[in-house]
């Protein structure tokens, strides 16, 4: 079933508040009292908990519907180009994403120096997701980020699905932000890293091309 359109999402939310708040007009036309000097037509009190009650809801209400246009946490979406991920069940290495921002995510983790994706998870936004049994080695991360998924927006040549709004193409590649995770026979590593901007944060993003976080 093909994905309807958010903003289409929206207009019919703006339908429906603007319905109602007609319907709360006719309300008080006809309850709110008249005086010779003053008269109530149109009247609609702010404060009423019809409308304060819809005020809290239509946020929620869009989010709601804008989730319709989300894959789910752990999603691989270009499994056709990078395979479904690249795991060893005999380590226990991890690296935890707590995806603070207000648009979903795609984190790339590539083995250093080879480049080579290791996975590629989709993490919702406001939510966390932990990759696991990482095989030993060092990696660097990219971060395909934006809102409202559509699996038919062509990216690239080789890259069809993608967000369709606040698109961003970042990595943190640099010598300093390179990740190393390796088991041995008493230990094995975690790694956390959280996607929203932070004071003395340990990564640096820059932004990259759409061919380079896809290549």
């Amino acid at each position: 079933m093909e994905k309807m359109d958010l903003y289409f999402f929206r207009f019919i939310i703006v339908v429906v508040f603007l319905f109602v708040i007609a319907a709360i007009r006719e309300y008080n036309n006809k309850q709110a009292p008249t005086s010779d000097s003053e008269t109530t037509s149109g009247y609609i009190d702010p404060t009423i908990p019809e409308i304060e009650a819809l005020k809290k809801k239509l946020p929620k209400m869009t989010l709601a519907l804008s989730a319709m246009n989300q894959l789910e946490n752990g999603a691989s979406p270009y499994f056709n180009r990078f395979g479904n991920g690249i795991y060893d069940k005999t380590v226990q290495n991890q690296l935890a994403i707590d995806n603070g921002n207000s648009t979903d995510a795609v984190v790339f983790l590539r083995e250093w120096p080879s480049n080579v994706v290791y996975r590629h998870e989709y993490v919702r936004r406001g939510t966390k997701f932990t990759m696991t049994s990482i095989p030993n080695g060092i990696y660097y991360l990219q971060y395909y980020t934006g809102n409202h998924w559509k699996d038919d927006i062509k990216k690239t040549s080789k890259i069809t699905g993608g967000f369709e709004y606040d698109e961003s193409f970042t990595e943190s590649s640099k010598q300093t932000d390179l990740i190393t995770l390796e088991q041995d026979e008493t230990s094995y590593s975690t790694f956390s890293v959280t996607l929203y901007k932070v004071s003395n944060g340990n990564f640096e993003t820059h932004t990259v091309s759409p061919e380079a976080l896809f290549k």
